[in-house]
Protein backbone atom coordinates (compact mmCIF):
# COMPACT_ATOMS: atom_id res chain seq x y z
CA UNK A 1 0.00 0.00 0.00
CA UNK A 2 3.04 2.49 1.13
CA UNK A 3 4.38 1.74 -2.76
CA UNK A 4 1.12 2.46 -4.30
CA UNK A 5 0.49 5.82 -2.52
CA UNK A 6 4.54 6.89 -3.09
CA UNK A 7 3.36 5.57 -7.27
CA UNK A 8 0.43 8.04 -7.42
CA UNK A 9 1.82 11.02 -5.67
CA UNK A 10 4.83 10.66 -8.03
CA UNK A 11 2.35 9.97 -11.43
CA UNK A 12 0.37 13.55 -9.63
CA UNK A 13 3.41 15.19 -9.68
CA UNK A 14 4.64 14.35 -12.98
CA UNK A 15 1.27 15.47 -14.26
CA UNK A 16 1.34 19.13 -12.38
CA UNK A 17 5.14 19.40 -13.81
CA UNK A 18 3.37 19.35 -17.20
CA UNK A 19 0.65 21.19 -16.79
CA UNK A 20 3.20 23.62 -15.58
CA UNK A 21 5.17 23.59 -18.90
CA UNK A 22 2.40 23.55 -20.81
CA UNK A 23 0.90 26.61 -18.92
CA UNK A 24 4.88 28.50 -20.15
CA UNK A 25 4.84 27.14 -23.69
CA UNK A 26 1.44 28.65 -24.13
CA UNK A 27 2.60 32.37 -22.55
CA UNK A 28 5.19 32.08 -24.53
CA UNK A 29 3.92 31.28 -28.02
CA UNK A 30 0.73 33.63 -27.27
CA UNK A 31 0.87 36.60 -29.39
CA UNK A 32 0.70 39.93 -28.00
CA UNK A 33 -1.84 42.62 -28.51
CA UNK A 34 0.26 45.28 -30.52
CA UNK A 35 -0.22 49.37 -29.18
CA UNK A 36 -2.26 51.55 -31.94
CA UNK A 37 0.11 54.13 -32.02
CA UNK A 38 2.91 53.56 -34.58
CA UNK A 39 5.16 56.61 -34.24
CA UNK A 40 7.59 58.29 -31.16
CA UNK A 41 5.55 61.26 -30.73
CA UNK A 42 3.55 62.24 -27.89
CA UNK A 43 -0.11 61.27 -27.82
CA UNK A 44 -2.83 61.59 -24.92
CA UNK A 45 -5.34 58.59 -24.43
CA UNK A 46 -8.56 58.30 -22.89
CA UNK A 47 -10.73 55.76 -22.54
CA UNK A 48 -12.70 56.35 -25.96
CA UNK A 49 -10.06 58.53 -27.75
CA UNK A 50 -6.67 58.59 -28.58
CA UNK A 51 -4.95 61.71 -29.59
CA UNK A 52 -1.65 62.39 -32.16
CA UNK A 53 -0.39 65.25 -34.54
CA UNK A 54 0.04 65.53 -37.89
CA UNK A 55 2.61 63.37 -39.56
CA UNK A 56 2.10 60.70 -37.01
CA UNK A 57 1.87 57.25 -38.42
CA UNK A 58 -1.01 55.82 -35.93
CA UNK A 59 -1.94 51.91 -36.22
CA UNK A 60 -5.75 51.64 -36.01
CA UNK A 61 -7.38 48.46 -36.30
CA UNK A 62 -6.98 47.27 -40.07
CA UNK A 63 -4.99 50.27 -41.22
CA UNK A 64 -1.72 52.71 -40.84
CA UNK A 65 -2.95 56.13 -41.21
CA UNK A 66 -0.53 59.68 -41.26
CA UNK A 67 -2.10 63.02 -41.86
CA UNK A 68 0.52 64.60 -44.44
CA UNK A 69 -0.59 68.02 -44.63
CA UNK A 70 -4.32 70.40 -44.68
CA UNK A 71 -4.92 73.66 -46.19
CA UNK A 72 -7.59 75.43 -47.04
CA UNK A 73 -8.89 76.92 -50.47
CA UNK A 74 -11.83 78.54 -52.05
CA UNK A 75 -13.01 76.34 -54.23
CA UNK A 76 -12.34 73.21 -55.74
CA UNK A 77 -13.14 71.77 -59.26
CA UNK A 78 -16.99 72.03 -60.09
CA UNK A 79 -17.54 73.59 -56.07
CA UNK A 80 -17.48 76.29 -54.38
CA UNK A 81 -17.54 76.38 -50.46
CA UNK A 82 -19.81 78.04 -48.46
CA UNK A 83 -17.52 78.43 -45.52
CA UNK A 84 -13.51 77.44 -46.39
CA UNK A 85 -12.80 74.30 -47.83
CA UNK A 86 -10.60 72.53 -45.79
CA UNK A 87 -8.42 70.10 -47.16
CA UNK A 88 -6.81 67.23 -45.05
CA UNK A 89 -3.89 64.74 -47.44
CA UNK A 90 -3.99 61.16 -46.02
CA UNK A 91 -2.31 58.03 -46.48
CA UNK A 92 -3.68 54.85 -45.62
CA UNK A 93 -1.93 51.34 -45.53
CA UNK A 94 -4.15 48.61 -45.03
CA UNK A 95 -2.53 45.96 -42.84
CA UNK A 96 -4.76 43.72 -42.98
CA UNK A 97 -4.90 40.41 -44.67
CA UNK A 98 -8.09 41.27 -46.52
CA UNK A 99 -9.67 43.88 -48.53
CA UNK A 100 -10.70 46.91 -46.60
CA UNK A 101 -13.22 49.69 -48.16
CA UNK A 102 -13.04 53.33 -46.32
CA UNK A 103 -16.18 55.21 -46.42
CA UNK A 104 -17.04 58.40 -46.47
CA UNK A 105 -18.63 58.78 -43.06
CA UNK A 106 -15.11 57.27 -41.54
CA UNK A 107 -13.86 60.67 -41.00
CA UNK A 108 -15.28 64.33 -39.09
CA UNK A 109 -13.51 67.37 -38.20
CA UNK A 110 -14.30 68.33 -34.51
CA UNK A 111 -14.25 71.73 -32.52
CA UNK A 112 -14.92 71.22 -29.16
CA UNK A 113 -18.54 69.76 -29.16
CA UNK A 114 -19.46 70.42 -33.05
CA UNK A 115 -18.36 68.05 -35.52
CA UNK A 116 -17.95 68.62 -39.42
CA UNK A 117 -18.46 66.09 -42.26
CA UNK A 118 -16.64 65.70 -45.11
CA UNK A 119 -18.04 67.18 -48.36
CA UNK A 120 -18.66 64.55 -50.83
CA UNK A 121 -18.54 65.90 -53.69
CA UNK A 122 -15.91 68.55 -53.14
CA UNK A 123 -13.52 65.29 -51.93
CA UNK A 124 -14.59 63.47 -54.66
CA UNK A 125 -13.76 66.32 -56.85
CA UNK A 126 -10.07 67.34 -55.48
CA UNK A 127 -9.13 63.84 -55.36
CA UNK A 128 -10.01 63.31 -59.14
CA UNK A 129 -8.20 66.56 -60.17
CA UNK A 130 -5.04 65.86 -57.75
CA UNK A 131 -5.10 61.91 -58.78
CA UNK A 132 -6.91 61.48 -61.50
CA UNK A 133 -9.26 59.04 -59.49
CA UNK A 134 -6.48 56.69 -59.74
CA UNK A 135 -5.27 56.59 -56.03
CA UNK A 136 -8.18 58.09 -53.92
CA UNK A 137 -8.85 55.54 -51.28
CA UNK A 138 -12.53 56.54 -50.69
CA UNK A 139 -15.46 53.68 -51.50
CA UNK A 140 -12.60 51.54 -53.11
CA UNK A 141 -10.85 47.93 -52.16
CA UNK A 142 -7.18 48.61 -50.56
CA UNK A 143 -6.07 45.18 -50.74
CA UNK A 144 -3.63 44.17 -48.25
CA UNK A 145 0.00 45.51 -48.05
CA UNK A 146 -0.64 48.37 -50.15
CA UNK A 147 -0.75 52.19 -49.10
CA UNK A 148 -2.94 54.57 -50.53
CA UNK A 149 -3.02 58.43 -50.72
CA UNK A 150 -6.25 60.50 -50.68
CA UNK A 151 -7.76 64.67 -49.84
CA UNK A 152 -10.50 65.06 -47.68
CA UNK A 153 -12.61 67.88 -47.87
CA UNK A 154 -14.72 69.80 -45.22
CA UNK A 155 -16.87 73.09 -45.79
CA UNK A 156 -16.28 74.78 -42.94
CA UNK A 157 -16.65 77.82 -41.72
CA UNK A 158 -13.80 80.30 -41.84
CA UNK A 159 -13.45 81.25 -38.31
CA UNK A 160 -12.51 77.98 -37.16
CA UNK A 161 -9.80 76.98 -39.45
CA UNK A 162 -6.91 77.75 -37.00
CA UNK A 163 -8.66 76.91 -33.91
CA UNK A 164 -7.76 73.56 -32.22
CA UNK A 165 -9.83 71.53 -34.55
CA UNK A 166 -8.80 67.38 -34.98
CA UNK A 167 -9.94 65.10 -37.34
CA UNK A 168 -11.60 62.21 -35.88
CA UNK A 169 -10.92 58.85 -37.50
CA UNK A 170 -13.65 56.14 -36.58
CA UNK A 171 -13.44 53.14 -39.26
CA UNK A 172 -16.84 51.15 -37.96
CA UNK A 173 -19.88 52.93 -36.12
CA UNK A 174 -19.54 50.31 -34.26
CA UNK A 175 -15.81 50.90 -33.05
CA UNK A 176 -15.27 51.29 -29.02
CA UNK A 177 -12.40 53.30 -29.56
CA UNK A 178 -11.72 56.79 -32.37
CA UNK A 179 -8.36 58.43 -33.29
CA UNK A 180 -8.65 62.20 -33.01
CA UNK A 181 -5.35 63.90 -35.10
CA UNK A 182 -4.56 67.50 -34.20
CA UNK A 183 -4.98 69.90 -37.27
CA UNK A 184 -2.39 72.91 -35.48
CA UNK A 185 -0.13 74.11 -38.50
Amino acid sequence: MNKWVKGCLGCFGVFVVLIILLGGCMMFFTEKEEPHKVSDSNHTNNSKTTTFKIGDSVKFNDAIYKVISTKNVDSVPQNKANGTYYIVELKLKNISNEKLTVAYNDFEIINGEKKYSLDESATWAYNNEKNKNSNSFFMQDVNPDIASKSYIVFDLPSNIIDKNIKLRIMPTMWADKNIEIELKR
